[in-house]
């Protein structure tokens, strides 16, 4: 799978960033099971969907083993039985995207 962008160094800056917030929200939860609270919030439910569509697209196996707290919080949200039927199975991906050029003689 591929991304059609024009500029590499956007592609780069939008892997960096996800991966600097990912490594945030994974220090974040390793001292909690939910963002705010004790309980699911609105966060919490806002986080899975993020995850949810970073995971079909974004972040490949080998990436989701950096963030495992992230992607335990995700598990944790979407087995709720209150929300669980929203989410249904995760499918992730094996391989994130990949950054193509538009022009191949970047």
């Amino acid at each position: 799978r591929c991304i059609v962008l024009i500029d590499h160094q956007i592609h780069k800056s939008f892997v960096e960033r996800q991966a600097r917030s990912l490594k945030y929200l994974n220090e974040h939860l390793s001292t909690r099971t939910y963002l705010v609270s004790d309980t699911i919030t609105l966060a919490d439910i806002v986080l899975a969907g993020v995850t949810w569509r970073a995971g079909r697209i974004s972040v490949g196996a080998v990436a989701r083993q950096q963030y495992p707290r992230v992607f335990e919080h995700f598990h944790t949200v979407v087995s709720d039985p209150r929300i669980k039927d929203i989410f249904g199975e995760p499918g992730f991906t094996e391989e994130p995207i990949a950054f193509k050029p538009k022009d191949p003689s970047v």
